[in-house]
């Protein structure tokens, strides 16, 4: 998988265009909004078979059925990497209320869903990162 040349400025718009959308599942939960991120600066979709999904049963059966989060961004991305060598677009992994989450790297923070839109976390919440 290879980074458009112009990958910064399609990785700015696309988080641009996110940040006030409201968390959705199947279209603005964590697992889509890594895999657009990853489509948006490689043209590759790592979640084109798993798309579909609307609700929070659907995806948590998705995710059973893959290992979670963190299996499916391995399945998908390779072997993890230590989240201090991410750099930007790179997807992120962190833990929120207890279950795993997935974000992307946006230099000293990550992003992720939130209820009300994104939500920044500092790099230092991730507990690992695939490179992208």
């Amino acid at each position: 998988m290879k980074r458009y040349d112009d990958w910064v400025t399609r990785f700015n718009a696309f988080i641009k265009g996110r940040y006030g959308v409201p968390f959705s599942w199947g279209s603005q939960d964590c697992c889509v909004f890594a895999a657009d991120g990853v489509l948006a600066i490689t043209g590759h979709d790592f979640a084109q078979a798993y798309r579909g999904y609307s609700t929070a049963e659907e995806a948590a059966e998705l995710l059973v059925d893959v290992g979670g989060c963190q299996a499916l961004a391995t399945r998908c991305l390779g072997e993890p990497i230590r989240w201090s060598l991410a750099r930007r677009g790179d997807v992120v992994l962190h833990v929120v209320d207890g279950r795993e989450s997935l974000g992307l790297c946006a230099g000293g923070v990550f992003v992720a869903p939130g209820p009300e839109g994104l939500v920044q976390f500092p790099m230092d919440r991730a507990l690992m990162a695939w490179s992208v």
